[in-house]
């Protein structure tokens, strides 16, 4: 959809996923983070949204979300 989108209107910028849904993305497939994020890169992602990065960190994760 993104390369769609792109292809189209190259001058668009497109913001998309948080890093929760990036998180939930490299879980689902069993693909790194640097992967997903080189991927959607490459599809036409420009930017992301902020806010939930601190998921991408082990430690803080295992402080703030026991048991996930």
């Amino acid at each position: 959809m993104m390369s769609a989108i792109k292809q189209k209107h190259p001058d668009m910028t497109i913001k998309a996923f948080t890093a929760a849904e990036i998180f939930f993305l490299s879980k689902l497939t069993k693909n790194s983070i640097p992967e997903i994020l080189s991927r959607l890169k490459a599809a036409g992602l420009d930017s992301m949204p902020g806010g939930g990065a601190e998921l991408f960190h082990p430690d803080v994760r295992s402080k703030i979300i026991r048991g996930k």
